[in-house]
């Protein structure tokens, strides 16, 4: 973590206006630098440094926290079918894809 964290603190935080971003959009600016850590673990540990809002998310916009209700559904629409194991797609709108490419 502690790696994470000194390149927290040579960020400029001040770059990001008001705008706030949740503790998962957050961790994921980390991801490549630990590893065995979830993004939302990530992201708190940089919020402490850089003082920073997390809600509501100017990058996904509250989808991260949505993560467990869309399993559910997913898992739902699933029971028909009888399987072992299957693949997941997903299709990110460019609008988030862009704000997230932008930090």
């Amino acid at each position: 973590m502690e790696e994470i964290l000194a390149a927290a603190r040579s960020v400029d935080w001040r770059a990001l206006g008001d705008r706030s971003v949740c503790d998962s959009c957050l961790g994921r600016l980390f991801g490549k630098l630990e590893h065995g850590l979830a993004n939302a673990e990530r992201g708190g540990a940089v919020r402490e440094i850089a003082g920073i809002a997390g809600d509501p998310c100017w990058v996904c916009g509250g989808l991260t926290a949505r993560y467990d209700d869309l399993a559910v559904l997913v898992a739902r629409k699933l029971e028909p079918w009888e399987f072992e194991t299957f693949r997941i797609g997903s299709k990110i709108d460019f609008e988030l894809a862009a704000r997230e490419e932008s930090l």
